[in-house]
């Protein structure tokens, strides 16, 4: 049985709803399913808007060093000040300067 492996790594990421920052993150990782091919992602919650968070749809924006990306966001929890969240497809206009 094949595992979950880390994909990526960061220490900075926000979680947006709409134009409203719903959460800031840090120490994040993006893992991939090699079964389903589902991206699952896990951070540390630094701030966040519980309200935000409820609602629809999220985006998760990964800040690095070669700039930003954007990841729709299927799903979406928080517990014990970690955030775990299963991602959609990449946004296809690719990283953008921060």
């Amino acid at each position: 049985m094949l595992d979950s492996r880390p994909l990526v790594t960061g220490a900075r990421a926000t979680v947006k709803h709409a134009y409203r920052t719903a959460a800031t993150l840090t120490g994040w990782t993006l893992t991939i399913d090699p079964a389903t091919r589902v991206m699952t992602f896990a951070a540390i919650v630094d701030s966040a808007d519980a309200y935000l968070l409820t609602q629809t749809p999220l985006e998760l924006v990964l800040h690095t060093a070669r700039g930003t990306s954007r990841w729709p966001m299927t799903t979406c929890r928080v517990s014990d000040r970690h955030l775990y969240a299963d991602l959609g497809i990449l946004d296809k206009k690719g990283p953008r300067a921060s």
